[in-house]
């Protein structure tokens, strides 16, 4: 494929199940869980789908975190996003602190890694909304 060439990407079901929980978060008490898919089935995609339409059809100041486990799956979905232009920001976690500064401040996307939420000074379980009242 050269660097020319368009693709056509088509959201699955499961995405259009995913949008309509978030038009019924109220009723989830303010929570939501995740959506995974096999390897090679489009999560990249299907994340980047789900983010834009959260953002561009429900109003309020989101925030997603996309946590992942290996550095080379966070760059991959990190560059997926940039690729698309779903971002236009540096936004992807390079440290504990970074992460922590990251979380505290107004960005529509956030990407790091799940190991990046262990902090020497928190002897509680870290959670989002710990963050946003800190």
């Amino acid at each position: 494929m050269t660097k020319n060439t368009i693709q056509e990407k088509i959201r699955c079901y499961l995405l259009n199940n995913a949008i309509e929980a978030v038009y019924d978060i109220k009723n989830r008490d303010g929570k939501l869980g995740v959506f995974w898919h096999t390897q090679g089935s489009g999560k990249s995609f299907s994340m980047v789908f789900f983010t834009k339409k959260i953002l561009r059809k429900i109003p309020g100041n989101w925030t997603f975190v996309v946590v992942t486990d290996r550095n080379d799956l966070d760059d991959q979905i990190y560059k997926t996003f940039s690729s698309v232009g779903a971002i236009n920001e540096d936004c992807q976690a390079d440290s504990c602190a970074g992460l922590r500064q990251m979380l505290k401040e107004d960005h529509k996307m956030v990407f790091t890694l799940i190991q990046k939420f262990q902090w020497e000074d928190v002897t509680e379980p870290v959670t989002l909304r710990m963050m946003s009242s800190s």
